[in-house]
């Protein structure tokens, strides 16, 4: 058994490994600046830190059917992984995400430059 700075190989393994694990589940529950473990209604706000819009993100009054850029998206900090915990609910090939203090159900494709917008919940975020 090889021997890393005086730890087993298999013992280090498994620690990066549980730490990774943790790092993922942690992921799975968090929205950035939101309390973790608390469920939410679709039409209750959340006190969430102040949103920072990413570079070449227009600053527009989206509605349904509009195209976001895929420069919105692209900071993965306010895709709402936990959604269901949020009150919101998804389809196939569909995400939340954070724009300003809205929530946006987008579907996008993988291979445009936008996403649609299937669904908005106004001042659904309160910094």
């Amino acid at each position: 058994m090889a021997i890393v700075t005086g730890i087993p190989t298999k013992v280090a393994v498994s620690t990066v490994l549980v730490l990774i694990a943790i790092g993922i589940a942690a992921g799975v529950t968090h929205v950035h600046g939101v309390k973790r473990g608390k469920t939410y209604a679709m039409d209750q706000p959340v006190q969430a830190a102040a949103y920072e819009w990413p570079p070449n993100c227009p600053r527009l009054n989206y509605r349904k059917q509009d195209r976001l850029s895929k420069n919105c998206t692209y900071r993965r900090r306010y895709r709402l992984i936990n959604h269901s915990a949020l009150g919101l609910s998804i389809g196939k090939g569909e995400v939340w995400y954070r724009v300003a203090n809205d929530a946006l159900l987008l579907n996008c494709q993988t291979w445009g430059r936008t996403c649609v917008i299937k669904a908005r919940v106004y001042d659904k975020f309160r910094p």
